[in-house]
Formats: C-alpha cells, sequence, structure tokens
C-alpha cells in the first residue's frame, strides 16, 4: 500500500491525470426546471379538463338524470385529466428528448486531451434523467386526476328538455 501523494512517486518530468467520475453539481437547478414543467404540465392538463368539463356540463345533468352519482362523474373527470396528463407529458418527455440527444451530441463529441492539448473527437456523452423524468410523467396525471375529482360539484343543474 503506498502513502503520501502520487507526486511523491512519479518523476519530475511524469504526468499524471486521475478522473474520479461523473459528479453532478446542478441538483437544485434540475430539481427547480423539472418543477417548473411539472407545474407547467399540470396547469395545463388541468385547464383543458376544465374546459372539456364545462363544455359537457349538459352532459353532466344527463348522467345525473340516469343515476350517475357523484363518485362516478368524479371518476370521469380523474379519468379525463390522467388522460390528457399521461399524453401531454409522454408527448413532452419524447420532444424533448429528441431535442435534448440533437443539442448534447454534437457538444459532447469532441473533448480536450490533456496530454496533447488538442481537441480530439470522441463518443458523446449523454446522460438522461430517467428517473426525474419518470417521475414527472406519473406524478402529474395522477395528481391532475385526484385534482380533478376533487373539484367535481355534488349536484349538476338538470334541465328538462321537451321534445
Amino acid at each position: 500500500r503506498l502513502s503520501g501523494t502520487l507526486d511523491e512517486y512519479l518523476a519530475d518530468d511524469a504526468y499524471g491525470y486521475v478522473e474520479q467520475g461523473f459528479v453532478r453539481n446542478d441538483t437544485l437547478a434540475m430539481a427547480v426546471v423539472f418543477g417548473l414543467v411539472a407545474a407547467l404540465l399540470l396547469a395545463v392538463t388541468l385547464i383543458a379538463t376544465a374546459l372539456s368539463l364545462a363544455e359537457q356540463q349538459s352532459d353532466m345533468g344527463t348522467f345525473a338524470a340516469v343515476g350517475a352519482t357523484r363518485g362516478t362523474r368524479r371518476r370521469f373527470a380523474a379519468a379525463l385529466a390522467s388522460t390528457v396528463g399521461l399524453v401531454g407529458a409522454v408527448l413532452g418527455m419524447v420532444v424533448g428528448l429528441f431535442a435534448g440527444v440533437a443539442v448534447a451530441y454534437p457538444v459532447t463529441a469532441k473533448t480536450w486531451d490533456h496530454l496533447s492539448g488538442m481537441q480530439v473527437a470522441s463518443d458523446p456523452a449523454l446522460a438522461i434523467p430517467w428517473l426525474p423524468l419518470v417521475a414527472v410523467v406519473l406524478g402529474v396525471p395522477l395528481l391532475a386526476g385526484a385534482l380533478a375529482a376533487a373539484a367535481v360539484r355534488r349536484a349538476p343543474s338538470m334541465t328538462r328538455r321537451a321534445d
């Protein structure tokens, strides 16, 4: 076992370079970005759901007239919000991955050679943050569905239609 620093064991004209591996130092920035994306997706999903349910207000009255309970109407709203959120999150992730890879590939395909001091071609470094992406893709539709179900009012107004 060696004791001391590496410099003590190297000759004066020797060069040593130690790579410790990748250390992510932008955790806070990534959390803020993913939080903003999740909040934006949630807001868009809830707005789309509210507009869709407002258009279907007369249908909700018809559902209530034929015996649909408040739970049925809540599940309908939750399913609508969850579907919109899931489709939006998956499509957004796919488009973002294509754009991210398209930008990251040429930027990381060249590196700096420490020995020669020249720029050389290398394998591109692509690190895709799967865990936060999956959290947004699964979390936002579930949260949107829960909020939409909670927002369904008690009894829709029923109208009488004359034929």
